[in-house]
């Protein structure tokens, strides 16, 4: 969807369009935001994905503004508190080994600057739709397209950047959860092979066997 998103970007920015086409961009552009949202609010077992530990509400809701822009904002609950944290579900997968297994919207949408200042990337997202709105209605096009080319795509080329290094990161932890799955499968198997191999011992067979060669030994000796 970003790569989607960043090509219709160059598209608009270097290319020369009718308003009825420009307008099609836009609603293209929109509905690839709504996807987005649609993405990040993703379920699994009636849990959500990214929002953080507050698994059972959504954490962006998509608002849909009068002159056609849509605009993205993270849900509240009902004191008014952001629901999508930046809290991480944590797993013990082996003695002494805790992951975080999954990433939250904050995570994603928040990143540091070069100064170590929080920059909200949803502000860009939505920044994105009023400018395409803006060119689609033929409202100072030249300087939409310029802050659309300049700034916007480098915030969503940023965007892009991190959202591949979280996946990759998530990856390692997967990778990591799966190792360790490996490798408890095998003790698992170890340990129900000893319990056979006792289960199945024939005691009494066994104590006779200890008592005649404790007989031998003894005769031995003598």
């Amino acid at each position: 969807l970003l790569n989607e998103i960043k090509e219709t970007i160059l598209k608009v920015g270097n290319g020369t369009y009718s308003q009825n086409e420009m307008k099609s961009l836009n609603a293209d552009i929109n509905e690839k935001i709504k996807q987005l949202a649609d993405t990040l609010n993703s379920t699994y077992g009636g849990k959500y994905l990214f929002a953080g530990t507050n698994v059972d509400d959504a954490p962006l809701k998509v608002v849909e503004n009068p002159d056609g822009s849509v605009k993205l904002e993270f849900s509240k609950d009902k004191n008014g508190q952001t629901i999508p944290n930046t809290d991480d579900l944590k797993a013990d997968i082996s003695s002494g080994i805790n992951i975080d297994y999954n990433i939250s919207v904050g995570e994603i949408l928040n990143i540091k600057d070069g100064n170590g200042n929080t920059v909200n990337l949803l502000d860009e997202i939505n920044n994105l739709s009023t400018l395409m709105n803006d060119i689609a209605n033929g409202d100072e096009q030249t300087a939409a397209k310029e802050t659309l080319l300049n700034d916007t795509k480098g915030k969503i080329d940023t965007l892009f950047d991190h959202v591949v290094n979280e996946r990759t990161s998530l990856g390692v932890r997967v990778s990591t959860a799966e190792k360790i799955k490996e490798l408890n499968d095998e003790d698992i198997l170890n340990i129900q092979d000893v319990l056979s191999k006792t289960q199945d011992t024939d005691v009494v067979e066994k104590f006779i066997e200890l008592k005649s060669a404790e007989m031998i030994y003894q005769a031995s000796i003598q």
